[in-house]
């Protein structure tokens, strides 16, 4: 049991200091104070003060998760892995994750595809590279290999290996033919392509230059 012997503004106009006799504190919405009829004088049990803690805890998680998830497109993983590192526990990161699922902020299945038209379009990348990408970010192998299969403009994909060896020949240009060949070989390669895509884009773009 502890005495609550002041509350104290906090920087955040909605916080405020919970300062007890023992000289610990705890830093909270001016919601929960209202909540708990928390007041100058007032005993409070350990267990009101968890509940206290582990509250403020979970609405501290979502608005992080809200603002980390509003600021750019994220996957599930993403949002979880980064709630984590902010130093909130797996159980709370969960809950904040939940939060904005439930309110569309984050979606797996939307996630992948405008990463497929984002990457195809803008950074010519190949399906093995979309695949192992969105493998790091958590999405499983049935939604990948689905999003792919509607997602991915396979016709096009000898248009988008010409696009990246070109990008990439404007670079090394200065080099000699055969130095040219080993780097975009390299090049499409970690892009994504396969061995026979790479074979006919690089054919093609030397011939031409």
């Amino acid at each position: 049991m502890k005495t609550l012997v002041s509350i104290s503004a906090a920087k955040k106009r909605s916080c405020c200091f919970l300062n007890f006799d023992d000289g610990s504190y705890i830093l909270c919405s001016i919601d929960l104070v209202s909540k708990f009829t928390l007041k100058k004088g007032q005993e409070v049990d350990d267990d009101t003060i968890h509940n206290i803690t582990q509250m403020q805890n979970t609405y501290d998680c979502r608005q992080a998760a809200l603002n980390y998830a509003t600021y750019s497109l994220r996957s599930e993983k993403q949002v979880l892995d980064a709630l984590t590192k902010k130093g909130f526990s797996l159980n709370i990161a969960e809950d904040g994750l939940q939060f904005v699922k439930e309110f569309g902020y984050v979606s797996n299945p939307v996630f992948c595809e405008q990463f497929i038209k984002a990457k195809v379009q803008r950074r010519y990348y190949g399906i093995d590279r979309i695949r192992r990408e969105l493998a790091l970010k958590g999405i499983d192998d049935t939604m990948i290999h689905e999003s792919i299969q509607l997602y991915y403009p396979i016709e096009s994909l000898q248009v988008y290996a010409y696009k990246s060896a070109q990008k990439k020949l404007r670079s090394i240009s200065f080099k000699t033919k055969q130095k040219q060949k080993e780097a975009l070989y390299r090049h499409l390669l970690i892009q994504g392509y396969s061995f026979d895509i790479i074979k006919q884009t690089i054919q093609s773009i030397l011939i031409e230059t």
